[in-house]
């Protein structure tokens, strides 16, 4: 798990990036923008939840036999909330989880035959591009080419940040071909053929189901009727989309999809979670899990801690020492506030402790 001064380090970089997402420091409230578009289309669709399958967070089988601390790196076929939760950077989780938002808004314009028919960039003040209806946080740069400056704007860079995210997310990456580091597929996306890349040309993007590649070929993608569990569309209209970090939210929907498959009575706990559920089942490392402190203090999970154990986990005195699970639980009333303040106000208050 990450150290103390990690933490804090990291923190400090995500209150500056959250406040961007605000306006601070820039001209454009990229957050009110987005959660403005989401909204509308949640609205004309009749959205009040999002259906998600099970594959997208869990696996069918245990996906190791290794111990709790020495997962091996992800690999196809694993879930793909536990692959995209894996890359440090970027936003590919954010894509995925928008485009299953945008495939159930029953709006015709962006999701018709299969694929989703979104320009990289707002074609109009009626249309919107991926950019537009995601928070894709960006710096401005500028670099020497050939004999003269190339300069990087901000919206140059969201675009560059959404292309490689659609890139990631699809069956065959262009990235995988450029890397040598081994790299797992999700296989959520098809490109046509000839797919163009103009930024304000709507290219088809074809979405698969959301289980990725388990077996065979991918499966076109159709609104999930068993083996599902739902999202409430507050998730995204009120921005926790685009405030959790990937490791947060393949966190939270482990309990989203717990609470559908192991309900809860209105009294209990909530769920206790062992090494082997987290890691084999949901593929998640214990740096994601770990999240369940962050988000109990943003109001999305309730948490009721064993006395004997200490905030990272571990039981005081020892591996010989006994103790039980925390007991945790999705508070879907959390979602109703704003995520970026909520979560602004959060870290703010950590830093001063």
């Amino acid at each position: 798990m990450k150290s103390t001064t990690q933490k804090a380090k990291l923190t400090a970089r995500r209150i500056i990036v959250l406040g961007g997402m605000l306006g601070q420091g820039t001209d454009r409230d990229l957050d009110a923008d987005a959660r403005t578009w989401l909204r509308q289309l949640a609205t004309a669709g009749g959205l009040a939840s999002v259906r998600v399958r099970s594959g997208f967070v869990r696996a069918d089988e245990a996906l190791t036999d290794a111990s709790d601390k020495k997962r091996p790196a992800v690999r196809d076929g694993w879930p793909p909330v536990s692959i995209l939760s894996s890359i440090p950077n970027g936003v590919a989780l954010r894509t995925a989880i928008t485009a299953l938002f945008l495939a159930q808004t029953r709006n015709r314009t962006i999701f018709r035959r299969g694929a989703i028919q979104l320009p990289l960039r707002a074609i109009s003040a009626n249309e919107p591009g991926w950019t537009d209806v995601m928070v894709v946080p960006a710096v401005f740069r500028s670099r020497q080419a050939g004999s003269g400056a190339t300069q990087h704007t901000l919206r140059d860079n969201r675009v560059r940040q959404v292309r490689d995210a659609l890139d990631r997310l699809d069956i065959e990456p262009k990235v995988r071909r450029r890397t040598k580091t081994p790299m797992a597929r999700v296989g959520l996306f098809g490109s046509p053929p000839q797919a163009g890349t103009a930024r304000r040309s709507p290219t088809p993007v074809m979405l698969y189901a959301e289980t990725g590649l388990r077996v065979g070929e991918p499966i076109d993608w159709v609104l999930p009727q068993r083996e599902y569990f739902e999202v409430p569309i507050s998730f995204w209209t009120n921005g926790w989309v685009h405030a959790l970090t990937p490791s947060e939210i393949a966190n939270f929907f482990m309990y989203l999809h717990l609470d559908t498959t192991e309900p809860l009575s209105a009294d209990a706990a909530g769920h206790a979670v062992n090494g082997y559920t987290r890691g084999a089942l949901y593929g998640l490392t214990p740096d994601a899990w770990d999240t369940h402190q962050t988000l109990s203090r943003f109001g999305l999970l309730d948490v009721t801690p064993d006395p004997e154990r200490r905030d990272d986990g571990q039981i005081s005195g020892g591996a010989t020492q006994h103790g039980h699970l925390h007991r945790i639980r999705a508070t879907l009333a959390g979602l109703e506030q704003p995520a970026v303040e909520t979560v602004l106000t959060a870290l703010r208050a950590m830093e001063d402790e």
